[in-house]
């Protein structure tokens, strides 16, 4: 099987593009994740559920790991 390569950024992270620069990068190995899943018998919204839910909990790790960082100072 080949490796997911997914591309760096090619924006600074202030300019406006940035976002979808990484939607971009990060779309075709979401997809194929998604494949697999649905491949494997689970359906394609408790795949899509899922990966948001996954997504969510990411964003608070990070903004409680921000959080902290800004308490420390």
């Amino acid at each position: 099987m080949r490796k997911a390569v997914i591309n760096s950024p090619t924006c600074a992270s202030t300019h406006p593009f940035y976002s979808s620069d990484c939607r971009l990068a990060l779309e075709p190995s979401i997809q194929g994740l998604m494949d697999m899943a649905i491949k494997a018998g689970w359906t394609p919204n408790e795949v899509s559920y899922t990966i948001m839910m996954l997504g969510v909990e990411q964003l608070e790790l990070c903004s409680t790991d921000e959080q902290r960082r800004l308490d420390a100072h």
